[in-house]
């Protein structure tokens, strides 16, 4: 009987630690797809730094939004972060998680071609010749028409109507020719999923609001292969590998 009682203490234990480590130290995601390669494989269980960008407070529901320390993400980081398509006004940890790479930072500008595919540079070569620049806090930016759905999308979803001070067609005008700058009252962040293909990334649900990134990847904590048997299924050379 003493040995069940400590044998319960023990697993109780370490139940209660890994929750604190996965509540305010990191967030495990699980790599769903396959098109994320050579980064990923599908399976993968990513760890993410919950303070790479200041600490994020869980269950804002209850305490609202609050971030303790501060990071900023950069180029090249590979974050997981909320959906930004969410109800206008709610908070970030509303919506699902995504895993994704920021190739664009706040007053960057990447370039979009006319089959949908977006890079950070001038690709004449692939046709991205349409300049796209990413708002930051407290810019001025000029709408232009090929670009016009994504920033009408994040007015709507994300700035006040205090700072949205523009008529209701003033998107639509921009198709005609219109010359309309607006200013934006947060920061954004353009992030690929990785993949031409798979368009969960910036370019179908828009900019990224600074506040909905939680962590930056550290690390595979570890592996497992999808439909293979448990004994071949660990991939021992992905445990705790860099990113």
């Amino acid at each position: 009987m003493r040995r069940f009682v400590s044998l319960l203490c023990v697993l109780c234990g370490a139940a209660i630690i890994a929750l604190f480590c996965r509540t305010f130290l990191f967030t495990l995601f699980t790599v769903s797809q396959t098109d994320k390669q050579p980064v990923f494989l599908e399976g993968d269980r990513v760890l993410a730094d919950r303070w790479a960008y200041g600490f994020r407070v869980p269950y804002s529901s209850l305490f609202g939004y609050h971030r303790w320390g501060k990071g900023i993400p950069r180029n090249g980081d590979w974050a997981v972060f909320n959906s930004p398509l969410v109800q206008r006004g709610a908070l970030p940890d509303t919506s699902a998680l995504f895993l994704g790479q920021i190739i664009a930072c706040p007053g960057d500008t990447v370039w979009m071609g006319r089959d949908g595919r977006v890079g950070r540079c001038r690709n004449y070569a692939q046709g991205q010749i349409w300049p796209i620049p990413v708002p930051a806090r407290g810019a001025l930016v000029q709408v232009a028409p090929w670009a016009a759905r994504i920033y009408q999308q994040t007015f709507d979803l994300h700035e006040p109507d205090s700072v949205c001070l523009l008529p209701a067609d003033s998107f639509e005008s921009i198709q005609n020719g219109s010359q309309i700058r607006v200013r934006f009252s947060r920061n954004y962040y353009w992030v690929s999923s990785g993949n031409e293909e798979n368009v969960s990334d910036s370019r179908s649900f828009g900019f990224v609001p600074e506040e909905f990134f939680l962590g930056r990847v550290r690390n595979v904590f570890y592996s497992i292969q999808p439909d293979a048997q448990w004994r071949q299924a660990w991939r021992s050379d992905r445990f705790l590998l860099p990113i």
